[in-house]
């Protein structure tokens, strides 16, 4: 499998909030394109997770939590 391609990269939670702490940590979201080859050989990720801290959703998936509002 070939690396996703980022397109988009975000802070999110206490730090975005402007409610962390010394102790906080950095939460990062975004969102990626996937190879059009692996979509179409069913190897298909709608998110990707990085760490516990860091998680990518894939641009259709994206799209669908845009789509019923989501604030995720």
């Amino acid at each position: 499998m070939k690396a996703p391609k980022y397109i988009f990269k975000t802070i999110v939670g206490s730090q975005a909030y402007g409610t962390n702490t010394d102790t906080s940590d950095v939460d990062y979201k975004g969102v990626f394109v996937q190879n059009p080859i692996e979509i179409l050989t069913f190897h298909y990720k709608e998110q990707i997770e990085v760490s516990k801290d860091e998680m990518y959703f894939e641009v259709r998936r994206f799209l669908q939590l845009l789509q019923s509002a989501n604030p995720t």
